[in-house]
């Protein structure tokens, strides 16, 4: 018997409705659904973690900054001056800091990629920074001299990303693909291969981010201050 839950069909028998949040869970294969209500894109925490890394890496930034990884709140407070999207989350409205840019040359660059194993995101005491996702990224700012870190939640400009040992070849896949539809059109995202340590990386530069003529960023902040509900 197919039966809907929510916005998502079962093939198995009935269902029971748990009590947060409008779970529900198959009582024959004990699938999880979520109510199409739950997962609406309006729904601001699911927005909100969308932010964060996920798994080894949330788990790192959570250690940082010594607050529960579930604790979305408390991470976007200290993390989030520079994230996806045109936004700055602040748990200080008044928080107008430029923020810096730290120069790499290329050993230090390449030593910082190298680390990201164990360092998820390259972070210091002074950076105020996530990206989504479970691969290993380098945030940076491309400047007259190179290539910089973002500082005191300055906006990055581009993501480095490191190839998966598992699928050689990924890294110049992605290029190519990435130069083709930005010559058709279809991004404005560019992306260029950088050999650091005998390996190749790409760097893509952010589509969420507007450099003027003179290097300089600009891009329109729609800023979000972080308040804990009572």
């Amino acid at each position: 018997m197919r039966q809907k839950v929510g916005a998502t069909t079962s093939r198995c028998g009935t269902r029971r409705r748990r009590a947060n949040a409008g779970r529900e869970t198959c009582r024959s294969c004990r699938a999880r659904f979520r109510s199409a209500a739950h997962r609406s894109p309006l729904n601001p925490t699911e927005y909100f973690r969308g932010l964060l890394p996920e798994g080894e890496h949330l788990q790192y930034l959570a250690a940082r900054a010594k607050v529960p990884s579930n604790d979305l709140y408390s991470l976007l407070a200290r993390y989030g001056r520079d994230v996806a999207d045109a936004v700055v989350v602040s748990a200080n409205e008044q928080d107008e800091r430029a923020g810096g840019a730290i120069a790499y040359d290329s050993a230090s660059l390449a030593d910082e990629v190298a680390g990201l194993d164990e360092r998820p995101l390259a972070l210091y005491d002074d950076s105020e920074l996530s990206i989504p996702g479970l691969q290993n990224k380098l945030l940076l700012i491309r400047t007259d001299t190179g290539w910089a870190r973002p500082a005191g939640g300055r906006p990055s400009t581009h993501i480095l990303k490191v190839e998966d040992r598992r699928f050689p070849g990924l890294v110049a896949l992605e290029h190519a693909a990435m130069t083709v539809a930005h010559r058709l059109g279809l991004t404005t995202a560019e992306t260029e291969i950088i050999n650091l340590g005998g390996i190749d990386r790409i760097i893509v530069s952010r589509f969420d981010r507007i450099v003027d003529g003179g290097g300089q960023l600009c891009r329109a902040i729609r800023k979000t201050s972080v308040k804990r509900p009572v």
